[in-house]
């Protein structure tokens, strides 16, 4: 009778090492898996650990003040002080001649004093003589001597019945002319004005005078122009 052989698969060969690898992960996932379960069922829960906090202060050191610049005086106004001058000390015989002497000045103080009001009486007699020799005079055009015309009345002005009065402002020289002649006051009739002021350019004046000196002046000529004149 035929014999019959079955052939058996043959088995790999598996290291002892890998196989203790995966069975240690196959329980890593097992045990993970089983903490998340348990997480998630509220029996592990997490505890938040407060750590104490530490304050630190940090302390700044001022800066040192002496090191600061010091401020430096200000140099004080030089003190000037005056030397004393010893004077010599004169023996006693020359004090005794010195206040000895002294007596004899007086006489030389009071004639200087008795000089003084001679000198006044000259002087006053002086300023007294003085307006005598330097008395002054106005200059003056009414002199009868001097024979000044009248103004001439223009024939316009009396036809048109222009009558007034005009004061002129004359400067004389000290030969007695008339340098300048101006309208201080007009009667109101320029040809009035012009009238009188050509019949004064031609006069003749008294001249001032400063003692005998005759000097240049000023002075007012009043002219009328009536109608019934």
């Amino acid at each position: 009778m035929d014999k019959l052989y079955l052939s058996m698969p043959e088995r790999a060969y598996v290291s002892p090492l890998s196989s203790i690898v995966k069975t240690s992960l196959v329980a890593a996932i097992h045990l993970g898996f089983l903490a998340w379960a348990l997480h998630a069922s509220g029996v592990i829960k997490h505890q938040t650990l407060a750590l104490p906090m530490k304050l630190v202060t940090v302390m700044i050191a001022a800066p040192n003040q002496s090191a600061t610049p010091e401020t430096l005086p200000k140099p004080s106004a030089p003190v000037l002080h005056q030397a004393a001058i010893a004077l010599p000390l004169l023996p006693a015989s020359e004090h005794k001649l010195t206040a000895e002497a002294a007596p004899s000045v007086t006489p030389a103080v009071v004639t200087a004093a008795s000089a003084t009001p001679s000198n006044a009486v000259v002087s006053h007699q002086a300023v007294a003589t003085a307006p005598a020799s330097e008395q002054r005079s106005e200059a003056s055009f009414d002199a009868a001597y001097l024979n000044n015309p009248a103004p001439a009345y223009p024939l316009i002005s009396r036809r048109q019945g222009e009558s007034g009065k005009v004061l002129l402002l004359v400067q004389v020289t000290p030969h007695g002319t008339a340098a300048q002649v101006e309208i201080k006051q007009s009667c109101g009739f320029p040809r009035l004005d012009e009238a009188a002021l050509e019949a004064v350019r031609k006069w003749h004046f008294v001249p001032a005078r400063h003692g005998d000196v005759a000097v240049a002046a000023s002075v007012v000529v009043p002219l009328s122009f009536k109608l019934n004149s």
